[in-house]
């Protein structure tokens, strides 16, 4: 899985953070708090998701957003996905490129970047 925390709120560029090998029943929330433990990664890392992290923001509050494959290009849209689901269900029935790349973003930063796939349309 290929994790995307987006520039903004002071960050320059996009940092990206790859994990092979998750459970298909771990939770997005389960799997995110593996991705920010500190313990992990290497002091750089720890200070580039610092505002992903308690006590900067709770896990429960940040957003996870998956691009819909096979749209026109013109026609960028994402899934928004339930932190409390497993990637079994997150993944079911969605068309995946390679592996799944989820975008993690802080409240308010979502904004016009990620128009949401309609409920009827999953």
């Amino acid at each position: 899985i290929k994790w995307v925390f987006p520039a903004g709120a002071g960050r320059n560029k996009d940092m990206f953070v790859v994990k092979d090998g998750v459970d298909e029943h771990w939770t997005l929330r389960k799997s995110i708090g593996a991705v920010l433990d500190v313990s992990l990664d290497n002091s750089l890392t720890r200070l580039r998701l610092k505002p992903y992290r308690p006590p900067c923001i709770e896990v429960d509050k940040l957003l996870f957003f998956m691009k819909q494959e096979d749209q026109p290009a013109n026609t960028r849209r994402y899934y928004l996905l339930d932190k409390g689901a497993t990637w079994k269900d997150v993944l079911g029935g969605k068309m995946v490129v390679e592996h799944p790349t989820i975008h993690v973003i802080l409240p308010g930063e979502e904004g016009e970047k990620y128009p949401t796939v309609d409920a009827k349309e999953r």
